[in-house]
């Protein structure tokens, strides 16, 4: 009976995903000039930006794990992922990942390390759960200092978006999605849990007793072996599928784009904003809506939208912005999707982790507005649109700009380290007493 249901849920999406690709054919054919513009802007914006962002580390990644330095990484992280997140010491790769780089590089690498059997897949679907995140570089320097019109305010939005993250994690680690039903994601307590889907495959239980590095070293030499590429082989393979991984990107980028523009000229949203402004009997609703679909869509369009919006300011607009980076976008999550299709991972779960974010980011912007709007006092204010209309490049330009991403990468992964090793030596301690 269930299976009937599924099969008939599932019919009516593909007849609705089929609807929606034949009016979007249709209005491309009707407005082709637009079409076209949104279509270079969405590729503009992947070649300069994102294509020499990402491609670097997406070879790193592949590289690191053909060589074994993720496994050596995993050893070393263990007591600090196992114990903050119930996964592997090898999913701190992927959480580093998207906590300096960004969407969608964690989901790649997840996949990666759930295609090698690192991690179970209800391992991997946590993982990418809380590793799917927005660059700090992109929140700081694109959303608050040139969007927002605010550097200070971009920091703040930066540091909600990982105590959000942080909080999906601990939410997900007191109920974890239970892995044994491929077609019912479910939450179920600790309690409940089957123990078996929160302990890893034998093999990749470190042996009880023994140094951390001894163990790391070990692992290191084990997947090396196991992987047997030789540098130039393992380079070739790294570049491939890295630049195919940037073409789907770049893919799904224009295509968004694209509608996007086409939802803009068809009135669509026209049709919505009158609609809420009726139900609610209020015109304020009029921005919000324009932004929260171009948000639901694209995080970038949809943050330059809110920003955009005379009917947002302080609280409401910051609170705005941090939900729409915490949901991240179907654009992203058609990203996702396609990264980790062979990996088998359930959108179910991800889709919930996404809407926690987003839930959470909103909630902790409101509650910590009253020191920040304090902090925030110090320059001059993102909702002053003389200011924000005269000092947009001056304040990009003045602003510090955050670190590099690599140098994010090794400093993160330092701190994650040092974490690692202390609560190893609490619990040598502990046991020991």
């Amino acid at each position: 009976m269930s299976g009937n249901r599924q099969a008939a849920s599932s019919r009516r999406v593909t007849a609705l995903l089929a609807l929606v690709a034949a009016l979007l054919v249709v209005s491309i054919i009707a407005y082709p000039d637009q079409a076209f513009a949104a279509s270079l802007h969405g590729l503009t914006v992947w070649w300069k930006y994102v294509f020499p962002a990402l491609l670097p580390f997406l070879i790193l990644s592949e590289m690191l794990l053909g060589f074994g330095f993720v496994h050596a990484l995993g050893a070393l992280l263990e007591p600090l992922m196992r114990g903050m997140l119930r996964i592997p010491g090898v999913g701190g790769w992927a959480l580093a990942m998207g906590g300096t780089i960004g969407q969608p590089a964690a989901a790649r690498a997840t996949a990666l390390l759930h295609k090698q059997g690192l991690l179970s897949r209800g391992e991997a679907e946590r993982l990418l759960a809380v590793s799917h995140l927005c660059s700090p570089v992109f929140i700081v320097t694109v959303v608050g200092t040139g969007f927002l019109h605010s550097g200070r305010l971009g920091l703040a939005l930066a540091a909600i978006h990982a105590a959000a993250a942080f909080a999906v994690g601990l939410t997900l680690r007191l109920w974890p999605m239970r892995s044994a039903s491929a077609e019912t994601p479910a939450l179920v307590p600790v309690a409940q849990t089957d123990s078996a889907a929160l302990t890893p495959p034998a093999a990749h239980v470190p042996a009880p007793g023994g140094a951390l590095l001894r163990r790391a070293y070990d692992a290191l030499r084990e997947a090396h072996a196991k992987d047997g590429r030789p540098f130039g082989k393992l380079l070739g393979d790294s570049v491939s599928a890295s630049v195919q991984t940037l073409m789907m990107i770049g893919g799904y980028m224009i295509i968004f784009s694209v509608t996007v523009q086409i939802i803009d000229i068809t009135q669509a949203i026209r049709l919505l904003q009158e609609a809420a402004a009726y139900a609610l009997q209020t015109d304020s609703i009029r921005d919000a809506v324009r932004s929260a679909v171009s948000g639901l869509l694209e995080v970038h369009i949809g943050s330059y939208a809110a920003s955009q919006q005379s009917g947002f300011a302080g609280a409401p607009l910051a609170a705005f912005v941090a939900a729409l980076l915490g949901w991240g976008g179907l654009s992203s999550h058609a990203q996702v999707q396609s990264l980790t299709y062979e990996a088998k991972l359930r959108y179910g779960p991800f889709l919930a982790a996404r809407l926690l974010h987003a839930a959470y980011s909103y909630v902790f912007t409101f509650a910590a507005w009253g020191p920040l709007s304090v902090w925030l006092g110090a320059e001059p204010s993102f909702a002053d649109e003389g200011y924000a209309a005269q000092r947009s490049a001056a304040a990009l330009a003045a602003y510090p700009q955050p670190l590099p991403p690599l140098i994010l990468l090794a400093l993160l992964l330092a701190a994650m380290l040092a974490g690692s090793f202390l609560v190893s030596a609490m619990r040598a301690r502990r046991s020991s007493v």
